[in-house]
């Protein structure tokens, strides 16, 4: 009985994309009211997409600095690569 509700959360018909973000609940049953209204309001206000641009630019100054480093450690010259990176 324990695996039942997550069980029903995958394989059942009654799962469709109208319940999307729905909470399944024991044993087997949909939420009806979404107790996380406050996620679709900062949804609607457009704040997702402001932290993937903000993510997306934290990964690109990451990537940056990681392929300058790999770069640098296939350098001879230990002031070559110093200036490299700085």
């Amino acid at each position: 009985m324990g695996a039942y509700t997550t069980l029903f959360a995958g394989l059942s018909k009654e799962i469709t994309e109208a319940n999307q973000g729905s909470y399944i609940i024991p044993w087997g049953r949909v939420q009806e009211i979404n107790p996380r209204k406050d996620i679709y309001e900062v949804i609607e206000k457009g704040k997702g997409k402001e932290l993937w641009e903000w993510c997306e630019k934290q990964i690109k100054a990451n990537r940056d600095t990681t392929n300058k480093l790999v770069v640098c450690m296939q350098l001879e010259n230990i002031e070559d690569c110093i200036a490299m990176i700085a």
